[in-house]
């Protein structure tokens, strides 16, 4: 064997060597981890239900949802409604 092999083989041995000792170190963390109980938090009654706010009143400051009420009534007329028979 040449030198180059001989150092490639040591590099190879090394690399697997620390790849086995980390994957334990891994598995001896997550058993630690696995042992600690989850921390339970009371939330308050007044954070429980989602908060949707009301945008299509007038007071509403943020991003607009319209209803539609008042497109169609603009632009209604325009509409061709299609039935089938």
């Amino acid at each position: 064997m040449s030198r180059n092999e001989i150092y490639i083989a040591l590099a190879l041995v090394s690399l697997l060597l620390v790849s086995v000792v980390w994957k334990h170190e891994l598995a001896y963390r997550r058993s630690l981890l696995s042992d600690q109980k989850p921390v339970e938090i009371e939330i308050p009654q007044y954070q429980q239900k989602i908060f949707v706010p009301e945008t299509t009143a007038k007071g509403y400051l943020g991003k607009r949802k319209p209803d539609g009420y008042g497109w169609t009534k603009k632009y209604g007329h325009n509409l061709i409604l299609q039935t089938n028979g």
